[in-house]
């Protein structure tokens, strides 16, 4: 490949970059960090909230992860359906193992290593596509307050599909079910 092949294809993954970061929406951060008494967005969350703006954007990604001296280093490998492929790599992650209430170790040594592998990969996924969190309550793009999704939008469809298949009105399913529904109706089958 020659320098002007690898500018183009550099220059396709940029504008591509560009244009998924604006579509990625924020991400609610609901998950509870009870040792920090702190709210923050799990990675499952991020992935489901970005893998859609990604793979129309045509984006990989792929970690890789090692130890050494008791901190974690990460490589993230982003590729572009193009062809151009950027390495970020996050180094010295501490890999504290910490101690609960008590004075006993709250994690193993591989407890330990998951638990770091899965916040670097979160802040790696957020620093790479700028991904923002946000209070559990959400604003859409007219600014009126929405709920974080609790299903994707393939699951709402695929469930939708059950629901009339069986000839059961969503709405009326939905109803049934709300918070409201489910006080009304505890104990009932």
């Amino acid at each position: 490949m020659n320098e002007t092949e690898a500018y183009e294809l550099e220059r396709a993954f940029n504008a591509a970059m560009a244009a998924a970061q604006v579509e990625i929406e924020p991400v609610a951060r609901e998950a509870d960090n009870q040792t920090r008494g702190s709210n923050y967005a799990p990675l499952e969350r991020i992935v489901e909230a970005i893998t859609p703006v990604l793979k129309t954007h045509g984006f990989g990604t792929s970690f890789q992860t090692r130890v050494h001296e008791g901190c974690m280093h990460v490589v993230a490998d982003v590729v572009h359906t193009g062809g151009h492929l950027r390495r970020y790599e996050f180094t010295d992650i501490p890999m504290e193992r910490g101690l609960c209430a008590e004075g006993e170790e709250r994690m193993s040594a591989p407890q330990t290593y998951g638990a770091t592998t899965t916040y670097a990969r979160r802040y790696a996924t957020a620093l790479i596509f700028n991904v923002t969190t946000t209070d559990a309550k959400l604003k859409d793009r007219d600014g009126e307050t929405k709920q974080p999704s609790l299903v994707s939008a393939a699951q709402a469809t695929a469930i939708e599909g059950a629901l009339r298949a069986k000839d059961m009105h969503p709405k009326r399913f939905c109803a049934r079910f709300s918070s409201g529904g489910r006080a009304r109706n505890r104990g009932q089958s």
